[in-house]
């Protein structure tokens, strides 16, 4: 499981409530049809919705648990990789680190070649940052774009924001405006998910 399989599973979830959210109202106009004919009783039509209803309902409930419990698992298992031991800083780390804090000038080449050795050691990227600060040459330095440990948060919360709407705002009611809404939000939110996978390197 990773983040971009659970942006996958939120699209599916997505379009699947938006086409029970269609079904729904289908059926509410066929069977409003079938009961106006004579076709069928006001009671078995009521039933018939209910059905559908409580069907969306419990796939919407059973994905949102899912997808919830996916992102708290990704979630922990990044942040424990970042903790590890290959990630920790060493006394090597801590040397070189203190020695380019006391060089007057750094490229921006060469501190890149370090943002790219200390990437995936949060206690060195802080430093980075750090002494970024106090290089005039380098106070362009996007702290944030190496911040895996908040990225991560950032992103878990994210993606339990969208889900959270998936499930609470996608309602299964036969209200033609709330599927039309929940139509344009289905591409808006696609490409803010996209956009914000991009911008934090995922």
């Amino acid at each position: 499981m990773t983040f971009t399989t659970i942006k996958s599973e939120l699209k599916t979830f997505a379009n699947k409530k938006v086409d029970y959210m269609r079904s729904y109202i289908e059926l509410q106009e066929k069977l409003k049809k079938e009961v106006a004919e004579g076709m069928k009783g006001s009671k078995q039509a009521q039933i018939e919705l209910a059905d559908l209803k409580s069907e969306g309902e419990t796939y919407s409930q059973k994905t949102y648990d899912k997808i919830m419990s996916d992102i708290e698992q990704e979630r922990t298992k990044q942040l424990e990789e970042l903790k590890s031991e290959k990630n920790s800083v060493t006394a090597d780390d801590v040397a070189e680190l203190m020695l380019l804090e006391s060089t007057k000038d750094i490229s921006w080449e060469e501190f890149e070649e370090y943002l790219e050795k200390y990437k995936n050691k949060p206690l060195a990227i802080k430093k980075l940052g750090e002494i970024a600060q106090s290089h005039t040459d380098l106070s362009f330095f996007d702290y944030e774009k190496y911040n895996i440990k908040d990225r991560t948060e950032k992103l878990a919360e994210y993606l339990k924001k969208q889900a959270k709407t998936y499930h609470s705002e996608f309602l299964i009611n036969g209200d033609n405006m709330l599927l039309v809404t929940a139509e344009l939000s289905l591409e808006i939110n696609e490409t803010a998910i996209g956009r914000f996978f991009e911008e934090n390197g995922l």
